[in-house]
């Protein structure tokens, strides 16, 4: 079972990420914040990527460290999200970020 076993960086299939980073291909556009569900190791062989999905590019082989895992009220949040399966949460990994919601202050 995929879903069962860490893939590179320590995501699990179906997690959900945001992109630390702009990503551009003919195939679409990612922009820094854009949320993406993680889909299973690299199409491209290498072992070093995940696969995710993004609303703006489908199938996107990505370093780990261009992503940060959304935190479960982020995710609820999302506006740009991409539907994941529902399962249990994993705690996060050495090396990945975990993104919480932001608020301004209250002084703004």
């Amino acid at each position: 079972d995929l879903a069962a076993h860490p893939l590179a960086g320590g995501l699990f299939v179906g997690e959900r990420v945001r992109a630390l980073v702009d990503l551009d291909s003919e195939f679409g556009v990612v922009r820094r914040g854009d949320a993406g569900v993680v889909r299973g190791p690299s199409t491209c062989g290498d072992r070093g990527r995940v696969n995710v999905d993004f609303l703006g590019l489908a199938s996107a082989n990505v370093m780990p460290r261009q992503l940060c895992r959304v935190a479960a009220t982020d995710a609820a949040a999302a506006t740009n999200s991409v539907a994941a399966p529902t399962g249990g949460s994993r705690p996060p990994s050495p090396g990945l970020h975990v993104l919480l919601p932001w608020a301004p202050p209250a002084d703004m």
